[in-house]
């Protein structure tokens, strides 16, 4: 898969080991394994980060988080213990020289402050359908731009919350690096609902410039999914 969106023109490959706290600290923990694969495959050239979904305490997220920035380069750690475990965020924040991404649990723009100050991330990744819709988003924004933080909104869906999204980037001056958008394969079905798509071209997605957010839904199309 990683091989896949390089070749399609992504500069940008997270790889989700999706771990989370009910398994925290795993006996069999595959991320170094899987992490070497996929640098391996997609080459040096491409930025590379990995997502733990908050499985780890902070000290096997410190030992990880190093061992993936020495020997594999990755350029951001994203929910390395719980985001609900600010103490513990601060902890892995303080102890690495590697960006870390949280924010996607987090719901209000009071639930952010606590992330940059308690928790001390470096990277903010609010969900715009998640954080109240765009305009509690752009006050999380200005937030973070006060506190020096870049935004990488965080993005599951790739029709309407995408095209969100796209314009929430646009909007504010403190965009990080790149967006979340996913493996659109896997949602053939969904986005053939839609009359138009967000457009990926030369490894960007282009901000829709039509009316409102950009993608309007076919309602035929629904409807009959629906009944099938």
């Amino acid at each position: 898969k990683a091989v896949k969106f390089v070749e399609r023109g992504f500069t940008v490959v997270k790889l989700r080991m999706q771990i989370r706290e009910r398994n925290i600290n795993p006996a069999n923990d595959l991320t170094m394994e899987y992490a070497r694969a996929v640098r391996k495959a997609i080459g040096d050239k491409i930025e590379f980060f990995v997502d733990i979904n908050n499985g780890y305490t902070a000290a096997k997220a410190i030992e990880i988080g190093k061992k993936l920035r020495q020997e594999i380069g990755v350029n951001y750690y994203e929910e390395p213990v719980s985001t609900q475990n600010l103490h513990e965020l601060a902890q892995v924040a303080e102890a690495l020289d590697i960006p870390i991404i949280a924010g996607e649990k987090e719901y209000t723009r009071w639930q952010h402050r606590d992330l940059m100050e308690r928790g001390k991330v470096g990277i903010i990744n609010p969900d715009v359908v998640k954080c109240g819709g765009l305009t509690e988003a752009k006050k999380i924004a200005a937030m973070a731009q006060a506190c020096s933080k870049q935004i990488v909104p965080h993005n599951t869906k790739p029709t309407l919350s995408t095209a969100a999204a796209l314009h929430f980037a646009a909007s504010i001056s403190n965009f990080g690096a790149f967006m979340e958008f996913v493996d659109v394969d896997e949602f053939t079905d969904l986005m053939n609902l839609m009359k138009n798509n967000v457009v990926f071209k030369d490894g960007f997605l282009q901000v829709p410039n039509t009316a409102g957010i950009g993608i309007e839904p076919d309602e035929e199309k629904i409807k009959r999914a629906v009944i099938a």
